[in-house]
């Protein structure tokens, strides 16, 4: 064991070192306790704890600090400020302001900023930013999520992306998937509103809804004595049942914006095919009410 103010070995080291600075020229196992730097020159199985730490080749245990670098393959836990794993595949939990792995990640990243090159296999959570490479197998929570590649499991956020979903969903204010994918604008009118407006995105297993309602009094059959203007959100899906038909689900929550008596939930099934649709649904949480509707609506599936 070394203690000091600097301590340097040109060679591999089996054992322990504490100091300002602690600095190995080969492989270590064992810990490097330093309170401005640990570096490893080779492998390392063991701990580093410090501000700066860092190991050139494999590492196999822990590192925390504000800076914590593996340079090759990485199994276990970095918790800091900043961290990252530089080889082709990390087993490992991964806890600070950024995380970054330029290989596939296997494991858990949670940050601010959760990015894995390539692959993720397990999760990123609560994530200003959550991007993966060329898939998903697992989960990201977070603000906005991209994966440029398929998506296997959920992503949750403002903001999704995903290249082309395989087994999974999205969940989201707005969520675009490239292949694969449903987008939509409607406007139309109802005996419910005067004016709608909804953009639609996502995929035909789930999909998201924003809209912006307006009702003028004495227009609208349910409605007539009321005049508001609102905004919803909500989820729909989309089930194919043969011979170019379509049978559409879909729930919404409204928050007026001008005064409504009550904020309200909006059910609607929907059933079509290139000539017909027809509409029902009702408003909660008093009674269910028929609606029928009016309108064109844009929509791409990609």
């Amino acid at each position: 064991m070394e203690i000091g103010g600097l301590n340097i070995v040109e060679i591999s080291l089996f054992g322990a070192q504490a100091g300002l600075l602690n600095i190995i020229g080969g492989d270590i196992q064992g810990m490097q306790i330093g309170l401005i730097l640990n570096s490893n020159r080779g492998n390392m199985q063991g701990a580093q704890i410090g501000i700066v730490n860092l190991n050139d080749e494999e590492t196999i245990g822990f590192q925390a600090g504000l800076l914590n670098a593996s340079g090759g393959d990485f199994a276990g836990v970095q918790a800091g400020g900043f961290n990252y794993s530089g080889g082709s595949y990390a087993e490992a939990f991964q806890f600070g302001l950024c995380n970054l792995n330029t290989g596939l990640f296997s494991g858990t990243q949670t940050g601010f900023a959760n990015i894995s090159l390539e692959g993720l296999q397990g999760r990123q959570l609560y994530g200003v930013v959550n991007y993966a490479g060329d898939f998903v197998e697992g989960a990201q929570l977070g603000i906005i999520n991209v994966v440029t590649g398929s998506l296997t499991g959920v992503q949750w956020g403002l903001l999704n992306y995903a290249e082309s979903i395989d087994y999974g969903m999205q969940l989201g204010l707005i969520s675009v998937v490239r292949d694969g994918g449903y987008f939509a604008f409607e406007t139309g009118i109802s005996n419910i509103v005067t004016t709608s407006f909804r953009m639609i995105s996502g995929s035909r297993n789930l999909y998201s809804i924003i809209s912006a309602e307006t009702n003028i009094a004495g227009m609208t059959s349910i409605t007539e004595d009321i005049e508001f203007v609102a905004a919803s959100f909500g989820l729909g899906a989309i089930f194919n049942l043969g011979y170019e038909i379509y049978f559409i689900q879909e729930g919404r929550f409204y928050a007026p914006v001008k005064p409504l008596l009550l904020p309200v939930s909006l059910f609607e099934s929907n059933m079509r095919n290139d000539m017909l649709e027809m509409m029902a649904g009702g408003v909660i949480p008093f009674s269910i009410m028929s609606i029928s509707k009016i309108g064109i609506s844009f929509c791409a599936d990609s």
